[in-house]
Formats: structure tokens, C-alpha cells, sequence
């Protein structure tokens, strides 16, 4: 169908306005952009806390806690994993999503700060979700959120690692009970997927750009390892229920919707979600798409469905 017209009308501003990364750009002036890309401001959420969570080796992994309005007890928590390929990205460039998601779904949203590549390569940024994840699972009494189940939710890298915390959380038997997942890189194969051929440029993130991401974050040595890639891993079987929300002008939009197949034949409950006409990248851009707040409306209503 081509790109909806609101999607081109803001992928123009984006492009216009000088936002298009590029792998010939230094880590220091993509962070600048990431840091200045439009997103519009989030709504009121009741309260915004931050904390450090001890993650591995003695790293401190910076939180912030964002608490639904209009609710005036303990609520299910949810971690959020930011996207930026693993590169850019902070709990400010996302901090609008954290807003709509907590209230949206009535839950306590957990944006995790984690550490980025190149300087801090494969498996840092899994292993500051994963300390995450396995902080609130015994800590739900000291933030005040309800014990028990938790859900996981990222957008691009950020849904890499929520799907690589959900493997984890399965073979460790933490209470993950959801995960959301939204045009999420689950692997590092481009060349199985018709996707990266048919959308390799113009709708944002090129197949060159997400090439050089996967090359920055995960050392060759390690494409095989599903914590880099979650559809390496070879058993599916008793992941909590998914929702993976894809985009049609999107390179890995093939990955996501190969994995929601693969998990719903392992018997996971699964719902895949396709938006048309709608690019990479558009997650954050509600002031301008209509189709990013209805993103924001369905990953919230299935948080809720299953953690509320």
C-alpha cells in the first residue's frame, strides 16, 4: 500500500531535519540526534522515581520507575528496554513511551538504562536487563509494586532483549508472565529475510545501518549465541504469552513475524500484530502518527490483559 500518508509526512521531517543516522557518523553525533529526535512530550504519570539496580561484575544499572495515574495502589511491574541498536538511546529518549505505557496499562513501567555499545559490547547490555529482571522478581516489595508476575517490553534492540530476558526468565524460573516485543532484532542473518532486500533503503533504518548496529554490539563470535539473537535459541517451549507488533517499511519486519510462527508452534500464545504503511523508527513519533499511539495502545491493553 505504500507508506500511510502520515508515516511519509514524518519521515520527511525526520530526514528534513537532519535525523537520519548514518554509519558514517560518530557514536558521539548519533547520540546527539537520538538525543534531540522529535517525540513530543509523555503525559502525567503519577510519579517518576530513580533508582540502581546491581547488575553484573559490580555495574550499577540506572532505572527509572514510572507510576500510572489515577491509581492509588501497587501495580503489576513491567521493565522496558529502550530501542536505539544497542547504541543510542537513555531513559530520556524514551521516556514519553514509558509515560503512555504506564497508564495505558495501569501498570508500574521500569525503563532500564543499560549499557551501550561499542564501548560495552555483547553481553553487557543482556546482562543489565537480565540483573533487571531478577531484581524485581524479589524486589517487588521495596519499590511497591505487586509480587509476583512482571512483564517485559522493548522496541527494536530493546525487544531483543526483552525476548532474550523471557528465554533466560523461562530457564531460571522467574515469574515473567508477558512479553511485548515491538519490531523487535531477533537475529543476525540478514540475508534469510526477504524484508531486508525489499525495505534495504529509504524508510529510515536501512539494511546498511542495521548491519553496522549488529556489527557494533555483537563480537562475530558470538551470532550464534541466542542471548545475541533469540531466534538462535532451538526451544521455545514455555516462553510467556507474546505480543510482537511489526511495521510493513521495515527490515526486520520478516524476523519478528518468522519468530511469532516459531513461538506459536512451540505452543506459546502468541498475537502478531502488523501496522501498514507504517516505517522503523515511528513507535515514538505519536504527535505526528496516529498508528504509534494505537503501538502504545495494544502493547498496554496486552501488559494488562495479562499482568492486571
Amino acid at each position: 500500500m505504500g507508506l500511510h500518508p502520515q508515516a511519509a509526512a514524518a519521515l520527511s521531517i525526520l530526514i528534513d531535519s537532519g535525523m537520519q543516522m548514518s554509519p558514517s557518523m560518530s557514536i558521539k553525533e548519533m547520540r546527539r540526534l537520538a538525543a534531540l529526535r522529535p517525540g513530543g512530550p509523555g503525559p502525567e504519570v503519577a510519579k517518576v522515581e530513580n533508582f540502581t539496580v546491581a547488575g553484573a561484575s559490580g555495574v550499577q544499572v540506572p532505572v527509572r520507575i514510572y507510576r500510572p495515574i489515577g491509581i492509588d495502589k501497587p501495580t503489576p511491574p513491567v521493565l522496558y528496554f529502550h530501542g536505539g541498536g544497542w547504541v543510542v538511546g537513555d531513559l530520556d529518549t524514551h521516556d514519553a513511551q514509558a509515560r503512555r505505557l504506564a497508564n495505558y496499562s495501569g501498570c508500574t513501567i521500569i525503563a532500564v538504562d543499560y549499557r551501550l555499545a561499542p564501548e560495552h559490547r555483547f553481553p553487557a547490555a543482556y546482562q543489565d536487563a537480565l540483573a533487571v529482571a531478577r531484581w524485581i522478581a524479589r524486589s517487588a516489595g521495596y519499590i511497591g509494586v505487586t509480587p509476583g508476575r512482571f512483564g517485559v517490553c522493548g522496541d527494536s534492540s530493546g525487544g531483543n532483549l526483552a525476548a532474550a530476558v523471557a528465554l533466560a526468565a523461562r530457564d531460571e524460573g522467574l515469574p515473567l508472565g508477558v512479553q511485548v516485543l515491538i519490531y523487535p532484532v531477533l537475529d543476525n542473518r540478514p540475508d534469510l529475510y526477504r524484508s531486508y532486500q525489499t525495505y534495504a533503503d529509504g524508510y529510515f533504518l536501512t539494511r546498511k545501518g542495521m548491519e553496522w548496529y549488529l556489527g557494533q554490539y555483537i563480537p562475530a563470535e558470538s551470532r550464534h549465541d541466542w542471548r545475541a539473537a533469540p531466534m538462535r535459541s532451538t526451544n521455545l517451549v514455555g516462553v510467556a504469552p507474546t505480543m510482537i507488533i511489526t511495521v510493513e517499511m521495515d527490515v526486520l519486519r520478516d524476523e519478528g513475524e518468522d519468530y511469532a510462527v516459531r513461538l506459536d508452534a512451540y505452543g506459546v500464545r502468541t498475537s502478531l500484530v502488523r501496522y501498514p504503511g507504517m516505517f522503523h523508527g515511528c513507535f515514538g513519533l505519536t504527535h505526528l502518527i496516529d498508528a504509534a499511539v494505537d503501538m502504545h495502545i495494544d502493547a498496554a491493553a496486552m501488559l494488562a490483559a495479562e499482568l492486571t
